[in-house]
């Protein structure tokens, strides 16, 4: 794989499907050469063959193996290479290739051009599908039979999972194994739901495959009633279609009632939509509590009812959906419908930085001290209520957000946000640097008892250990500092101390004298 195969504009099976004719290039005993025309999806793409007792019957191979297949972009680059063929008879079968990718010689007694079919014969031995250290989010085409390792290397990887007794190596990154495939024709074969134990890096899959994985973030489901075991680490989990079980992995509580370190396994239901769900889902993440876990269920946009186990955080669909939290912290993301929210227990957040449509979301207006229509705008127009609510994160808009009585934490995002906590002990977020120098400003910062928090891994030279200034610059090169400018209310942001680099506005305040560490968070 190249990383020009994952920024493909098409549909990859088009890459061996000549819909449109191709042009010979060459055709010997051990090379077949074709290029797509201009009308093709992949115009004047070069596809390369290489194998050994090739032959014809005028134009149409009818004899020959493969070793290699090679799809060259209009500029000469590799796509996506093919190789030791030779090793599987079927996927090394010249003519078989050919019919697949060229169709019948007569159309009108024969199929058509399959790309589809022409990735299985391709992919039908015992693969080793090795990724790059970029963004691999795109998946190969068609059953993938035989027992194949993925090797996915760096980057945010997207794996459709297929037949066999697989490996997947996620790697690095933020990665994804799917098994939707299902939905589509690879899963005419498919007979079962997939059963995922993350915690001891095995898979049940849909065709009767157990297969090994590691390194991967996020596991999406099949369309049938798929169960998963989460880890005791951070996972993200997608059932789609069926009525699915899924246990974010160790308890909620331990033994002797306190909170676990598992406690930001994530569910979501935005990919419904693509799969035929058109509903709004309903959440209610707590019906149980027995021995430290919580049980809930959801109402899935396909209508069915899935189960959740230790789930604490929720994102939602393009329709309107209702949430009901756990008495864990719980986290929501709505999306562009009429939503509503109720946190019950627990310091929950209302999370308004996604979006699952076309349209980003906007300008987000959000009031935690109403007693109700809390939110006045969700960045998509809707008024929405969200109740028992203590924190609020917002997206890329000018966002206004407000807190109420309680302790609160306030994150605005990038965009020129303002920010009001409220009474209590309040708390205001930043995580990258591209949420400064927005003009962000907090109305009613508390130097006795608020608080400013930095993710410093999100910031060039900041640490967990606090470097600050009172007064118009920092005083030493190289040091990354925040300076509190008392002449303009300003904090600043200086990744290089008193070097030559521009420090960044953080936040504008009201009428503060000077800061101190108290008045800091760094994680």
């Amino acid at each position: 794989m190249t990383s020009l195969f994952a920024d493909l504009n098409n549909w990859p099976g088009r890459l061996l499907e000549a819909t449109d004719g191709a042009t010979i290039v060459a055709k010997t005993a051990t090379n077949f050469t074709f290029r797509y025309p201009a009308s093709h999806d992949f115009a004047n793409y070069l596809i390369v063959v290489q194998g050994t007792g090739f032959s014809y019957d005028g134009s149409e191979p009818i004899d020959g193996r493969m070793t290699q297949v090679r799809i060259f972009d209009s500029t000469g680059a590799v796509v996506i290479t093919f190789a030791n063929l030779q090793t599987n008879p079927f996927s090394a079968d010249f003519a078989q290739f050919y019919s697949n990718v060229f169709g019948s010689g007569n159309s009108d007694a024969g199929p058509g051009p399959d790309g589809k079919t022409a990735w299985a014969h391709l992919l039908s031995g015992n693969d080793i599908i090795n990724g790059t250290a970029f963004n691999d989010n795109r998946g190969l085409v068609g059953l993938d039979f035989g027992n194949d390792t993925y090797n996915m290397g760096a980057g945010d990887d997207y794996v459709n999972g297929g037949m066999g007794n697989d490996t997947y190596n996620g790697g690095d990154g933020f990665d994804t194994l799917t098994f939707v495939e299902t939905t589509f024709n690879e899963g005419a074969p498919a007979f079962r739901g997939a059963t995922f134990n993350i915690a001891q890096n095995r898979v049940l899959d849909p065709w009767g495959g157990t297969d090994v994985i590691s390194g991967f973030e996020r596991y999406e489901g099949s369309r049938f009633d798929d169960v998963y075991n989460g880890s005791s680490e951070r996972d993200r989990f997608s059932g789609l279609r069926g009525r699915d079980t899924i246990d974010g992995g160790d308890n909620s509580f331990d033994s002797i009632g306190n909170l676990t370190d598992d406690h930001r396994d994530e569910v979501s239901y935005a990919g419904d939509y693509w799969q035929g769900g058109f509903k709004g889902i309903r959440v209610n993440l707590e019906t149980s509590l027995v021995n430290g876990s919580i049980t809930g269920t959801v109402r899935d946009g396909f209508g069915n009812l899935d189960t959740v186990i230790d789930i604490e955080r929720v994102s939602g669909t393009r329709y309107a959906d209702t949430f009901v939290g756990s008495r864990t912290n719980n986290h929501f993301w709505g999306g562009e419908g009429k939503d509503t929210f109720n946190g019950a227990d627990g310091f929950d957040t209302l999370r308004m930085d996604r979006w699952f449509a076309d349209t980003p979301i906007g300008n987000v207006s959000v009031d935690l001290s109403l007693a109700t229509n809390q939110v006045l705008n969700d960045g998509f127009g809707n008024v929405e209520v969200a109740l028992n609510m203590e924190a609020v994160t917002a997206g890329s808009g000018n966002d206004t957000l407000k807190g109420n009585r309680f302790d609160n934490y306030i994150e605005g995002g990038q965009g020129a946000d303002i920010m009001t906590g409220g009474g209590g002990l309040d708390s205001f977020g930043w995580w990258e640097t591209a949420q400064l120098g927005q003009g962000d400003r907090v109305t009613d910062f508390n130097i006795n008892q608020d608080r400013f928090e930095f993710e410093v891994a999100g910031f060039q030279n900041m640490t967990t250990t606090l470097s600050l200034v009172n007064g118009t610059a920092a005083t030493t090169v190289g040091l990354g500092t925040f300076v509190f400018n008392t002449v303009n209310d300003t904090l600043y942001w200086d990744a290089d101390g008193a070097g030559g680099a521009a420090a960044l506005a953080v936040v504008q305040l009201n009428n503060i004298s000077n800061l101190s560490a108290s008045n800091f968070d760094l994680y």
